[in-house]
């Protein structure tokens, strides 16, 4: 792998060239439509949001995290699971240093709210941490037709 150390304002002026606009925090804030007509941030946030929808997983993006003071948005909710992909864990630069704080944030406030989250890391096979609701949609889906 190969590791370029660029300052963030020399990004966000390349960004901007290539006419990307970027958010205060400097992340891309171009969205990615997904093929159920959701709006996602990243390819990786994608590739969730079609594996969902391709199961026929009801699901939901971006919505702000329940019971909770400050306003937090989860990647993705399930019923009553929360979703979140961390695609830039391990950035170093200043946005990934911003990233991870707004992540741990985030965790304790999943954690001390005791609501359910699936956390999916890049490294991660996504299939496999999202397979329970696919066998809860499937149980759920069995169950309906007998009720």
């Amino acid at each position: 792998s190969c590791e370029v150390n660029v300052p963030f304002s020399v990004l966000q002026r390349w960004l901007h060239r290539w006419g990307i606009d970027t958010r205060k925090s400097g992340l891309p804030s171009k969205l990615i439509r997904c093929d159920d007509g959701h709006s996602v941030r990243s390819c990786a946030e994608r590739m969730i949001d079609n594996w969902l929808y391709h199961n026929s997983i009801v699901h939901q993006t971006g919505i702000v995290i329940e019971g909770i003071d400050k306003q937090f948005r989860c990647d993705f909710k399930v019923d009553d699971t929360y979703i979140e992909y961390w695609g830039l864990l391990n950035a170093k630069t200043e946005i990934g240093r911003i990233y991870t704080e707004k992540m741990k944030e985030k965790l304790q406030l999943y954690h001390d709210n005791k609501l359910s989250l699936i956390s999916i890391l890049p490294k991660d096979n996504f299939k496999l941490k999202l397979a329970p609701l696919l066998i809860q949609s499937r149980v759920q889906t069995q169950l309906g037709d007998y009720a």
